[in-house]
Parts: C-alpha cells; structure tokens; sequence
C-alpha cells in the first residue's frame, strides 16, 4: 500500500511543479526607444508631393530600380529597388512598395484608390523601422503633402 500513496504523492509533486514554472513566465513588452536617430533631420516637416512623378512610378514593375524627385519644392530624390506591386480585382486599389537605397532601412509605400466618382485618393507613408522619424502622406488644402511624424505617433511595438 505504499506504493499508490508514493505514486500519487510524486504526481502531485510533478503537477504543482509544472504549475509553479507556468507562473513564472514574463510577458516580453517593448518599451518605445525614444532617443532611435532621425533620419529625416535634414528634410523640412512637410514636403509637396509632385503628382506627376508619383503616376509614372505606380507603372514600374518588381525589381525595377527607381530614381524619383518626390517634389519640385524641395530637393528630396528617393532612391531604391521596387520590392512589391499589387493590384486588387477591380483595378480600384494598387499599391507600390520602395526599398530605398539613399535612406537605409527606409521604405516607401504608395496605394492609389480609385473612387466610384472617379477622383483618386492616395495613402502613403516612407518610414524605418530602425529611426525614430518618419514620412506620413497627407491631403492637406486640395494638394498631397509628405508630413513628418515621430514613429512611436504610428507605429506601436
């Protein structure tokens, strides 16, 4: 009879065991890195998009390299490889992704959607994942604008 008792005593032990580890285990949180560098720094916070160019680069294809003047107002060339296209089913959305070469780590994403009444709107963003700053596109008095954004505004880690 010493047996079950010894048996279930040591499962007992095993069971409050694995309990007590389950217990113990820390939810990993990221806290936001406010002093990442800036890599906009040198770029004014808000950049007139130059519409034109923004239509030529939604033709490219994937692999292609890009050169493109964001804006006639300010000198901001952005440079890379185009990584992603997409297109959905009735031609309404399609969306480009840039992987630039002048602004490491950075990416420029742009969707072109077209409205039921015919305008076009567009959303875009260039940002990093290693600074702490970042492009955000908005429409702003009838013309798109490139704004400047802390990252931790948009992105939660």
């Amino acid at each position: 009879m010493k047996n079950p008792s010894t048996i279930g005593f040591c499962f007992l032990f095993l069971f409050s065991f694995f309990l007590s580890i389950a217990q113990e285990k820390i939810i990993p949180i990221n806290e936001p890195d406010y002093k990442k560098p800036r890599q906009f720094e040198t770029l004014p916070d808000k950049i007139v998009l130059n519409l034109s160019n923004i239509n030529s680069l939604m033709k490219f294809e994937v692999g292609h390299s890009v050169n493109i003047s964001l804006s006639d107002a300010t000198p901001f060339q952005f440079q890379g490889d185009v990584v992603s296209t997409a297109d959905d089913n009735d031609n309404k959305i399609h969306s480009i992704v840039i992987r630039s070469s002048n602004y490491p780590g950075a990416s420029l994403t742009i969707s072109k959607i077209s409205n039921p009444d015919g305008t076009t709107d567009l959303k875009g963003r260039i940002l990093s994942f290693q600074h702490g700053d970042l492009f955000d596109l908005q429409k702003q008095n009838g013309q798109y604008v490139f704004v400047k954004r802390n990252f931790y505004a948009l992105v939660n880690e």
